[in-house]
């Protein structure tokens, strides 16, 4: 009984995570794609985990300029309570972190403006 429960669960987690997956990956915004691309530039870094919901929605703000973002993953495989040895040395502490060359950090969900404005980067979303 509980291995077939915990077989249920995981596969609903699965089903969640592809559901938000394609979701968000379709969505075309290009005011979201040239502040992606422009954070990448200017050697803005998201540190963040895979099980972290504010990352997912961090992700789905950029739709399909989140693969332009310079993303490092915290969380290790097999174990998702324990933190990359990269992660770790950058001393994170929260999901998402936003960090800056210049040491500036912005920690949890960020608005799209939040992150230009931080970066010096333009950004216009459309109306």
């Amino acid at each position: 009984m509980k291995k077939s429960m915990i077989i249920g669960v995981l596969g609903a987690l699965v089903l969640l995570g592809g559901a938000i997956f394609f979701t968000s990956r379709g969505k075309q915004n290009p005011a979201a794609e040239a502040l992606a691309l422009c954070l990448k530039e200017k050697g803005v870094v998201e540190y963040g985990a895979y099980w972290c919901p504010n990352c997912q929605e961090q992700k789905q703000r950029f739709g399909s300029g989140a693969k332009l973002i310079d993303y490092v993953e915290c969380a290790m495989p097999g174990n998702p309570r324990a933190q990359s040895p990269k992660c770790q040395a950058a001393g994170i502490t929260g999901y998402p972190t936003w960090v800056f060359p210049d040491g500036n950090r912005l920690v949890g969900l960020q608005s799209l403006e939040r992150l230009a404005e931080a970066a010096g980067c333009a950004y216009a979303p459309a109306k």
